[in-house]
């Protein structure tokens, strides 16, 4: 996917596969079931399409392995989560757990049993079907050296790279941050998207068994619909530009 015009974005929606231009503001979309893979792969081939890249294939109705087979393009891999070696997408047995340490089979097998996720029956058949993408794949683009290493031990070293999604500004972000005067509460911000799989159940533990004369949580971005607010304070979704302005509006400690 990009933004430039000689990018298609193929994705899965509630209406099935649909094929777009990014780049090109209102152009129609094209929409097809899961039983029209042929005439897919004839579009794409009339548009000359060189390379793929996969950011995910959840919820294709389309069996992407074979149209890449028949298109016969090399394509890439960018890792967002977990979702190839484990149905429960953040290594996570619920949404309100902690890190599941990928356990042995056995333990993961429980898991899928109990908490039945995307049509998985057990772990191994899991990650044998979706293990195509990385063994194909010319390039496996990691976001951080910990997915790095953890995908590494399943096999797939040689093929890894490293790269962040976002680029790193080359100067220092400076930010001035109040000092916290005697008697006054401790303001915290915490910045992105509140989530359960991005820590949203210690922020929620500490905002609901602190007290609010000591300790104010606010959170620049927004929460995600399944976290209860709990004396947290949001302000919604904001562009990058806009953070600096934010961060010196609210004045975290």
């Amino acid at each position: 996917t990009g933004q430039s015009a000689d990018c298609l974005l193929l994705q899965a929606t509630p209406r099935g596969t649909v094929l777009s231009v990014p780049a090109l503001p209102g152009h129609p979309e094209f929409a097809l079931s899961g039983d029209r893979l042929s005439d897919l792969a004839l579009v794409l081939q009339s548009a000359n399409v060189t390379r793929a890249h996969i950011h995910h294939l959840m919820s294709m109705d389309i069996d992407v392995r074979a149209l890449l087979h028949r298109l016969g393009v090399p394509f890439d891999v960018t890792v967002h989560d977990y979702f190839a070696i484990c149905p429960q997408v953040n290594l996570l047995p619920v949404r309100q757990g902690f890190y599941c340490t990928e356990p042995e089979i056995a333990s993961c097998n429980a898991c899928i049993a109990n908490l039945p996720s995307h049509g998985a029956r057990d772990i191994v058949s899991w990650r044998l079907s979706h293990s195509w993408q990385f063994k194909e794949a010319e390039r496996i683009i990691c976001p951080s050296e910990d997915v790095r290493r953890r995908l590494a031990r399943y096999g797939y070293s040689r093929r890894l790279i490293l790269a962040p999604h976002e680029p790193v500004p080359a100067e220092a972000w400076r930010v001035s941050l109040p000092r916290l005067a005697k008697g006054q509460a401790l303001w915290v911000a915490v910045i992105g998207v509140l989530a359960y799989h991005k820590g949203g159940l210690t922020v929620l533990s500490v905002a609901t068994a602190s007290d609010p004369k000591k300790l104010s949580i606010h959170i620049i971005g927004s929460a995600e619909p399944d976290v209860p607010p709990a004396r947290l304070v949001t302000t919604g979704e904001y562009q990058d530009d806009d953070l600096p302005a934010l961060l010196a509006k609210v004045k975290p400690h």
